[in-house]
């Protein structure tokens, strides 16, 4: 059973880790438990509105410029970071969430001062895995290097729980003597919580547009972001060129701060007002609780991000999802998404038969099932305190 740290440092880079460790700070804060905020600033420019929106303000800030660095050089200075702030700060226990490299190199480093000083490692997210250690590239490896040095291990769902013990040999029924729980996941806790504040908020005219976004790596250079640029263009033209088709459906791109993520939206949107299409929109991304409302707001959702694949269930909506590899596999045995073949005609004939099936659901909001709540009540945050209180 883990003991009642005295310093504890939660390590944020990234906007899914601060919008997933959000809530499990301000829980351990409520707690007493002596929560520190450290900002490795590894995509520094896409955090700023989230610190406002939930009142956290880093405690630590490493001084990390990511423009233009290979894996090898951000990785190294990550790693040096935190290893300098661990030495100096000493904190007793370091955690760390999902697959980035801001956490793997933390992990690294507090598991380097192992003998010295005693630190301890917790993964939030723990387990998910792909069968490809180079999809996605590099995250399958940062998680699977977490899961072999952390101290404790908080998994989102009963199958990452259950591929955890199975790596390690553990049998489930003993899971929690070597520190593995089942806790769900912490970006749930953050969903319900400002959907429970923007409520009110939500627009009256729902369900008008279908959602996308892309940034992935992989999607730019197996050719799949751009196959589903041509099938967006196909169909939008298809309705026009058919006057007994009903209106243009409407497709809302939320475009990455990644140039080359955005180029074939940018291209197509060029190509479409050439010829007087109408029905795509293309926005820069937004802040968290103005995504939550257009993911509410939407028929259903396009994507590639591993977050939204968490959160669409949790809104009631449907996902079509650009990946290679799977690794949230609880979203497709309750029917919650599918996965897009990488072929135009199979991508042009999913998003039609979709489009088909959600104008026809019902547009009004109701209660999710209880068979699809697998990644907990709202409530992880509070379970994985838990677990350091005495």
């Amino acid at each position: 059973m883990p003991t009642k740290p005295k310093k504890i440092f939660l390590i944020v880079g990234t906007r899914p880790e601060f919008i997933k460790l959000a809530p499990l700070y301000l829980k351990m804060k409520e707690l007493d438990l002596k929560p520190y905020w450290v900002q490795t600033n590894q995509h520094k420019e896409l955090i700023e509105d989230l610190k406002d929106f939930w009142d956290i303000y880093p405690d630590f800030e490493f001084n990390l410029e990511n423009k233009d660095l290979s894996l090898a050089e951000l990785s190294s200075k990550l790693l040096l970071e935190s290893s300098l702030l661990f030495e100096t700060e000493k904190p007793d226990l370091v955690i760390v969430q999902g697959d980035t490299l801001s956490a793997a190199e933390a992990a690294r480093a507090a598991f380097y001062l192992k003998a010295k000083q005693n630190i301890e490692i917790a993964h939030v997210e723990a387990g998910i895995r792909t069968t490809n250690i180079l999809s996605p590239f590099p995250e399958e490896f940062n998680r699977r290097t977490i899961s072999e040095i952390a101290d404790y291990h908080f998994c989102p769902s009963e199958i990452s729980f259950k591929t955890l013990c199975k790596e390690k040999n553990i049998n489930s029924a003993y899971a929690g003597e070597a520190n593995i729980y089942l806790t769900g996941n912490t970006g749930i806790d953050a969903l319900l919580l400002v959907k429970k504040k923007i409520k009110a908020k939500l627009g009256s005219e729902r369900d008008k547009y279908i959602l996308i976004t892309s940034h992935r790596k992989e999607n730019l250079v197996n050719g799949m972001q751009i196959k589903l640029c041509e099938v967006i263009y196909k169909i939008l033209k298809t309705f026009k060129e058919e006057q007994s088709l009903t209106r243009n459906p409407k497709f809302l791109v939320s475009l990455h701060s990644n140039p080359l993520a955005q180029k074939n939206f940018l291209d197509l949107n060029s190509k479409l007002n050439s010829e007087n299409i109408e029905g795509l929109e293309l926005i820069n991304s937004c802040a968290y609780p103005e995504f939550i409302k257009l993911m509410s707001n939407s028929l259903f959702i396009i994507t590639d991000s591993g977050g939204i694949q968490e959160e669409a269930p949790y809104l009631n909506k449907f996902a079509l999802i650009l990946r290679e590899e799977i690794e949230r596999e609880e979203v497709y045995l309750f029917e919650q998404a599918e996965k897009l073949i990488n072929n135009s005609q199979e991508i042009e004939e999913m998003v039609l038969r979709r489009l088909k099936i959600s104008k026809k659901s019902k547009a009004q909001e109701y209660e999710i099932q209880e068979s699809s709540k697998f990644y907990g009540n709202g409530t992880s945050s509070e379970l994985i305190c838990n677990k350091f209180i005495p």
